[in-house]
């Protein structure tokens, strides 16, 4: 098996990104968690409220908006782009 190595990479993440790097990945932990949680949040206030057949695409959309955040928030964790950390 033999290993690739990026001897470009590097170059294009220096010192002087670092803090920056370091920056996206604390807003990070600081905006998804809640981001999902308000999307929550919105799902059971809309399904509280809403009722009848018009309801339906208020309830689609808010389903459809919290699917998304979950799915940023998961790969984001899954993939340690959310983090306090700089190992990269």
């Amino acid at each position: 098996m033999a290993a690739c190595y990026l001897t470009w990479a590097p170059y294009f993440v220096s010192s002087h990104m670092e803090k920056w790097i370091f920056i996206a990945h604390l807003l990070s932990v600081i905006i998804l968690p809640p981001a999902a949680l308000v999307t929550l949040w919105n799902v059971w206030v809309t399904f509280r409220t809403q009722t009848g057949w018009r309801a339906s695409p208020s309830r689609f959309w808010s389903i459809a908006v919290c699917a998304s955040s979950l799915t940023i928030f998961y790969v984001a964790v899954m993939f340690h782009l959310a983090g306090v950390s700089v190992a990269f």
